[in-house]
């Protein structure tokens, strides 16, 4: 809980929000049958969320600044992961223009 608790906003750097997932998910692996997972899994969901935010920020900088290479990583990520994230559409739509040219 501690790097739950330490995750900033999705504009800051995103270095204990992964950290805050992966123990998560440890926790998930060590008890899975614990009274504490439906909490657990609610926080795992938000700093998944989080991530996502933070990614689609990033791509949507780069979307405007014309800097289409910078663009494809950041808009690409979210979607196979978790597809029903916020803004899934969007980003789709924005990824969706990206040329073999612009990798």
């Amino acid at each position: 809980m501690t790097h739950y608790r330490r995750m900033k906003a999705p504009e800051r750097d995103q270095t204990e929000t992964i950290a805050a997932v992966r123990e998560f998910e440890v926790f998930f692996d060590r008890y899975p049958n614990s009274m504490l997972t439906p909490e657990v899994r609610g926080n795992w969901r938000e700093a998944r969320s989080r991530l996502s935010q933070a990614s689609y920020k990033v791509g949507l900088y780069y979307f405007r600044a014309r800097w289409y290479s910078g663009r494809h990583r950041p808009l690409q990520g979210g979607p196979q992961r978790r597809p029903r994230i916020p803004r899934a559409g969007r980003r789709l739509l924005l990824s969706g223009g990206i040329s073999p040219q612009d990798r």
